[in-house]
């Protein structure tokens, strides 16, 4: 389902569809704007099915309760929480938006595309392997951004179609997401999360 937030900060978009036959998406994601910051985060159970959607979830609500932390403690605290569940992938972006700084962190393939508003595309390198309560050296990058700034974070199952920053300028109306997601989000037989925001 898409569906379409403004905000003070950010114009986001959000695209879930569960991995062909599953009731359940075994990809999670949150939008949090609280106190001048954003918090975007997508995680991804390994597998499918019941057991990675309720790992990818129990992260989900750890960040919802530690958003005002480092990215790297928010992981961190993440991380924790999986002893003896399915283990999750994750990535972490945090926007100070008052500083216009971005914090980022990944663990695994959740992608993370960011187009600066004068064209020039950052694409970092995410931590190998996923979090499973086991000890990980969770490392992060910091960045400054513009306004006009957009950003993509998805989910291994989905596949891009020449996504680039003049796609993503018009993000103002659900409508308008609606036509850039069917656009250029093929669809796979993955689970799939995505999430494109303009940063005000």
């Amino acid at each position: 389902m898409i569906e379409f937030l403004l905000k003070e900060y950010v114009n986001i978009a959000t695209y879930q569809k569960p991995k062909e036959g599953n009731s359940l998406n075994g990809d999670s994601f949150v939008v949090l704007e609280v106190d001048g910051y954003i918090v975007c985060a997508v995680s991804d159970g390994l597998g499918s099915g019941e057991h990675a959607h309720s790992s990818s979830v129990s992260v989900m609500n750890v960040i919802k309760q530690n958003h005002e932390k480092s990215v790297k403690e928010i992981i961190q605290r993440c991380n924790e929480t999986l002893v003896a569940k399915r283990g999750v992938v994750l990535t972490v972006v945090k926007f100070d938006c008052k500083k216009k700084n971005v914090h980022y962190s990944s663990i695994g393939n959740i992608g993370f595309l960011f187009y600066s508003a004068n064209g020039q595309m950052i694409r970092p390198i995410p931590n190998r392997g996923f979090l499973s309560g086991r000890k990980v050296d969770v490392k992060t990058e910091q960045f400054p951004y513009d306004s006009g700034s957009t950003f993509v974070i998805f989910s291994d199952g989905v596949k891009l179609s020449s996504m680039k920053r003049e796609n993503l300028i018009d993000l103002c109306s659900e409508e308008n997401a609606k036509q850039i997601i069917q656009k250029h989000v093929q669809v796979t037989e993955d689970d799939i999360t995505i999430l494109i925001g303009q940063l005000h």
